[in-house]
């Protein structure tokens, strides 16, 4: 699409705005063998995630168009672009007054509604989304839509199992590895915290 707009990141480029088959998604892509390992096992917890909780009718993730080789090995990954803001967004519109409502209930509301989804994402996909900051969750403030992306960090069950892409700051080993469900609320509250300085009416 000559829309396009290009991320370049040493042997890995980000495609946003791009079109397949007249839908606006974002491709993911890298050349990197290490890279690709990384990518194809964020895609599959992504899929997974997304397929149990869109299962209950809840599209909290984004879904996954393609996966597939490009020229020169290049992987690439495709899925939905969000059309909403990003919970960053949000709060940048209720500082510059583009938002015309009550900031305090605003902000509860958005605080409210975030944490049920993150709950409902927890129990349904047996899921943590691990980097759950406020520019990866994205929300609409006027049909209380969430939908979240970025899931480099994730981890989900498989059976017996916890499927993640390896990451330093994970001990793998520790029995509670992939089950600590209060971690999402707490990356999220946390990034939140230092952007609630709303002008006061």
């Amino acid at each position: 699409s000559k829309a396009c707009e290009k991320k370049n990141k040493n042997k890995s480029i980000m495609w946003l705005n791009a079109y397949h088959k007249g839908i606006k998604v974002v491709l993911k892509t890298t050349t990197s063998v290490s890279l690709q390992l990384s990518y194809i096992l964020e895609a599959i917890i992504h899929y997974m995630a997304a397929s149990r909780i869109n299962r209950q009718g809840r599209k909290y993730i984004p879904p996954i168009h393609f996966i597939g080789f490009g020229p020169e090995n290049r992987l690439i990954v495709c899925s939905e672009q969000l059309q909403i803001p990003s919970v960053t967004d949000f709060l940048h519109g209720l500082k510059t007054r583009r938002i015309n409502q009550n900031p305090n209930i605003s902000i509860f509301n958005m605080v409210r509604s975030v944490c049920l989804a993150i709950r409902r994402l927890q129990i349904s996909s047996q899921f943590t989304h691990r980097d759950c900051h406020i520019s990866n969750v994205y929300y609409d403030y006027r049909c209380n839509k969430i939908q979240f992306i970025d899931f480099d960090w994730s981890a989900i069950r498989w059976q017996d199992k916890i499927i993640s892409v390896p990451r330093h700051l994970y001990d793998t080993t520790r029995p509670g590895y992939g089950y600590n469900k209060s971690v999402d609320c707490c990356v999220f509250l946390r990034t939140l915290g230092p952007t609630l300085k709303i002008a006061p009416d």
